[in-house]
């Protein structure tokens, strides 16, 4: 279990404008880095790894909206202003139950005209930071209180708990103070060096 540093929601329901799908209230949130994150229902999707090639595509597009529409910036670090990560969610959590998300990252340029740019790839693991971005979300709508327990879910059933410890700030930004358990497992060992990849 690890404290990940503040997090904080930049914009609550941003109108994003994405190619192809109209309006999407859109959160960015910083979470360690900035994501957006929205609901897959306004994308007709829901968490299913054998659709990972839609569920990157979409988060390619997300991305570019927010590359065309966001302006971020965090107070304490200005370099770090960006839309980094697409965070996506099936809606608001039941208490007790696993939330499935799909959190996407793109490579190189896109083009939103060009579907051979529309590519990424689909994180594994439920994504740390990206949960610590989510339970800021939930704890600014009420939908999460501090201390209780959030399980964020990836596409292959990996899991983290995680739970606002308390509050602060961040500039003039309400922040939580997220803490995140999981479990990690050895997958590969570089030989040239005792570094362990996990």
């Amino acid at each position: 279990e690890i404290e990940n540093v503040p997090a904080f929601v930049a914009h609550m329901d941003y109108p994003l404008e994405v190619h192809g799908y109209g309006t999407v209230p859109t959160d960015i949130i910083f979470g360690g880095q900035f994501f957006a994150q929205a609901d897959l229902a306004h994308f007709g999707l829901s968490v299913d790894p054998a659709r990972g090639k839609e569920l990157t595509r979409v988060g390619a597009l997300v991305k570019a909206a927010c590359d065309e529409q966001i302006t971020v910036a965090h107070p304490h670090n200005p370099d770090v202003n960006k839309v980094n990560l697409i965070y996506m969610h099936e809606g608001n959590p039941t208490p007790g139950k696993p939330a499935r998300n799909a959190m996407t990252v793109t490579q190189g340029v896109i083009d939103v005209n060009n579907p051979a740019t529309l590519t990424g790839a689909l994180d594994r693991s439920p994504c740390g930071t990206g949960t610590s971005a989510r339970i800021a979300g939930l704890y600014a709508r009420g939908l999460l209180q501090i201390g209780e327990e959030f399980i964020s879910e990836s596409p292959i059933g990996t899991q983290f708990t995680a739970k606002v410890l308390g509050v602060t700030k961040v500039g003039d930004y309400d922040a939580v103070l997220p803490s995140i358990k999981g479990t990690g497992y050895v997958t590969g060992k570089d030989r040239k060096s005792t570094r362990l990849n996990s």
